[in-house]
C-alpha cells in the first residue's frame, strides 16, 4: 500500500501489485504493474478506528476461541486493563466465577449464528472489585469472531440495591 498525492493535492492511497515478467530462459525482461485505488476503503477504515477509540461503550472482537482480539480503550477506564493487557487473553479469565457458565451459554450460541442482546453479567476489575455489564454481540466471519458491546450498568445495579435495602428498612 502506498499514498500518492495527486497535483490538486487530494491524498489517494493505492494498492500496488508487480509481477517481473522473464522471457523464454528466465531472464527478466520487464514488470507488470497493477494499481488500485483504495482511498474509500482507506477512508472507511479511519472512520472505523475513530468511533472504536471513541467510544464510551466497551467494544470488543471476540474469538469463538475465548480470546479477546481486540478491545478499546474505555475497557481501562471499565476494568482497569487497557486494551495490549487484555490482547489474545482469555475473556473468561475477566468474568465472575458465578457467570462464567452462563457466558459459555451464550458464546455458543453466538457461534451458532444467533445474536445476544441483554446479556448482564459482572466483570472482575484489576483491583478486584465487581463491575455489572450488559452485552449486546453479533457473529461475524462463520464461527471465527463476534463483535459485541457492552454497558456499564454497575451504578444501575448499586442504585437498585439501595433502592431495595430501603424497602426492606421500611416495611
Amino acid at each position: 500500500e502506498k499514498r500518492f498525492v495527486r497535483k490538486e493535492g487530494q491524498h489517494v492511497h493505492v494498492l500496488v501489485s508487480a509481477s517481473l515478467v522473464r522471457d523464454s530462459n528466465g531472464v527478466p525482461i520487464s514488470f507488470v504493474e497493477q494499481i488500485q485505488d483504495i482511498t474509500v476503503r482507506k477512508q472507511a477504515e479511519q472512520e472505523r478506528d475513530r468511533l472504536f477509540l471513541e467510544s464510551l461503550n466497551l467494544l470488543v472482537v471476540g474469538g469463538y476461541d475465548g480470546n479477546f482480539k481486540r478491545v478499546n480503550p474505555i475497557w481501562f477506564d471499565c476494568v482497569g486493563y487497557a486494551p495490549e493487557e487484555l490482547a489474545d487473553r482469555p475473556f473468561l479469565d475477566f468474568v465472575h466465577p458465578d457467570d462464567r457458565e452462563r457466558t459459555i451459554v451464550e458464546l455458543t450460541r453466538l457461534a451458532s449464528g444467533q445474536n445476544v442482546k441483554g446479556f448482564e453479567i459482572r466483570l472482575i476489575h484489576k483491583d478486584r472489585s465487581i463491575r455489572w455489564i450488559s452485552w449486546n454481540a453479533t457473529p461475524l466471519q462463520a464461527g471465527l469472531t463476534f463483535y459485541a458491546t457492552g454497558q456499564d450498568m454497575t451504578e444501575r445495579k448499586l442504585a437498585q440495591e439501595r433502592v431495595q435495602a430501603a424497602s426492606s428498612k421500611a416495611v
